[in-house]
């Protein structure tokens, strides 16, 4: 996500996880890609897709490239790669003053490919979700609905109606999911309608997510779905995971698979590239200077035989090429 408008204990507990993670060091393996990414922006809250085509598509959060004193994001940039390690850069697909409603600053977003268009879907800062839509994957999107998707009206007891992820299930069944705030009762979960510009459901609590900060991401590997996201303990963000028969939950608690990053908030998405190799990677983002600017990274993610996740050791190679499956070319 982007940041919290809080109190001086936020501010405080940031300082502190930001001492902290300035001590921790990288572990160096061999790899080709390297960390961070090489993306000429400050990115952050990478949300990874592959399209039909093949391509992995990474649609991350915009940091301002220049004076940064706080989250003041006010636009996307869409980038795409083959093979993990060489990006472009399609430039910006959407801005927020493209949308006529809402706080002025766009945080964490995803995109959604359906029935041949894409679907973005973004906050306005921390209260309130909308949904944009594009022919084409690196945009250019545009608002939907002329208002909200989601509010705090439509999410009661939601702190932060914010961080969207869609997830389309095998039977085209497409789920939103979202929320952030403290005391770990923020995550919500609804099913879209099959056009994907309205709930078909009101937002429920997502039950077995302890500490649930903010961050919120599904998958599905085999028959199990994974909802992982960034929780909150004392100082430290890290990033968690439950695992659930069904989407909508109930979810059972299976540990930690990210610890602190650099600087403070941690957010991440989850994707297997090529599709059917089940070889797995984890975006996530780490501070590059501050807590405001921040760059993504990439690094492998593993299954055990039981379907528990290996936590992911956080690397300065990053990972070696990976190509498009053959049936892609």
């Amino acid at each position: 996500a982007g940041g919290v408008h809080d109190n001086g204990g936020w501010c405080a507990m940031a300082a502190c996880a930001r001492m902290r993670s300035q001590h921790f060091a990288l572990e160096a393996v061999e790899g080709r890609g390297g960390n961070p990414l090489p993306i000429a922006a400050f990115t952050a809250d990478p949300a990874a897709h592959v399209w039909e085509d093949g391509t992995l598509w990474l649609y991350p959060s915009h940091d301002p490239d220049t004076n940064p004193s706080w989250w003041v994001m006010e636009d996307y940039h869409s980038y795409s790669s083959r093979d993990l390690v060489q990006w472009q850069d399609h430039g910006v697909m959407f801005r927020s003053s493209d949308v006529a409603w809402g706080d002025p600053y766009l945080y964490a977003p995803d995109v959604c490919y359906h029935h041949g268009r894409y679907y973005l879907f973004f906050p306005k800062t921390e209260g309130a979700i909308g949904v944009a839509v594009s022919d084409h994957p690196q945009g250019p999107f545009s608002d939907a609905l002329g208002r909200p998707l989601v509010s705090r009206a439509s999410a009661p007891g939601v702190q932060r109606v914010f961080d969207p992820s869609v997830f389309l299930d095998d039977l085209d069944e497409a789920y939103l999911v979202f929320g952030g705030g403290e005391g770990g009762g923020d995550a919500r979960i609804a099913p879209l309608s099959r056009d994907l510009l309205s709930l078909a459901q009101p937002p429920q609590h997502v039950q077995g997510t302890p500490l649930f900060f903010e961050a919120a991401w599904l998958h599905k590997r085999r028959s199990l779905y994974y909802f992982s996201y960034s929780d909150r303990d004392g100082s430290h963000t890290r990033i968690a995971y439950s695992t659930a028969e069904h989407p909508m939950g109930p979810y059972t608690p299976r540990g930690v698979i990210l610890d602190d990053v650099l600087f403070w908030t941690n957010h991440h998405s989850i994707v297997e590239y090529p599709k059917g190799s089940d070889r797995w990677y984890l975006f996530y983002h780490e501070g590059d200077g501050s807590d405001y600017t921040r760059r993504v990274h990439l690094d492998r993610i593993f299954y055990e035989p039981d379907g528990s996740l290996r936590k992911v050791v956080r690397t300065r190679g990053g990972v070696a090429p990976a190509l498009p499956s053959l049936s892609h070319c």
